[in-house]
């Protein structure tokens, strides 16, 4: 099946004229492909949009997928009740719930197979590789149904909450570790 069939793609927003005024508060937090890298999406308004019907506001369950050099996908899961946008440099992929989970797709597509996929449709003329939309819309996945997705998004959920852990984990053991080198050194 292609992309195109399960998900509706929509571009990222540009930021040529969202320099706000000083009199306006923020109203809008905005992803930015460093923001996925990181996989730590904002929280907080961070700039003042003028949101109108071609602006695409992100909904629980969207994929966020880096569009230039580095091809990293992330689910939008909605912190709060703010407005989220995300920007040009950002495909936002949303799944057709009834064909296509989103945790199963943004696992596929920062699997080794769909790395090599979207490497496949990046432009090769360009100093930084980037994926148009029309490619991405042909991109083939994997057709599996809706229940085998979901027992394999589900094991990626798994992965991903036990990496977090044991990250938590490591940084408390770090904490533990310092705190009785101060006591032995009398350092506090």
């Amino acid at each position: 099946m292609l992309l195109s069939q399960v998900t509706s793609i929509h571009s990222g927003y540009s930021l040529r004229n969202t320099i706000p005024p000083h009199n306006k508060t923020p109203n809008v937090a905005l992803v930015q492909p460093a923001h996925i890298l990181a996989q730590n999406l904002p929280t907080h308004p961070t700039l003042y949009v003028k949101l109108a019907k071609n602006i695409t506001i992100l909904k629980e369950g969207d994929v966020l997928l880096t569009n230039r050099v580095h091809f990293k996908a992330t689910i939008f899961h909605a912190e709060s009740n703010i407005d989220t946008l995300a920007s040009a440099g950002i495909w936002i992929l949303r799944p057709i719930v009834s064909y296509l989970d989103s945790t199963f797709l943004a696992f596929w597509l920062n699997s080794a197979q769909g790395q090599q996929a979207l490497k496949g449709i990046a432009s090769k003329f360009a100093t930084l590789h980037s994926i148009r939309k029309e490619d991405l819309a042909n991109l083939a996945l994997p057709n599996l149904p809706l229940t085998q997705q979901k027992k394999l998004a589900n094991l990626y959920g798994c992965y991903i909450k036990q990496n977090s852990l044991q990250q938590q984990r490591f940084k408390l053991q770090l904490q533990l570790l310092d705190a009785l080198m101060a006591q032995h050194t009398g350092v506090l």
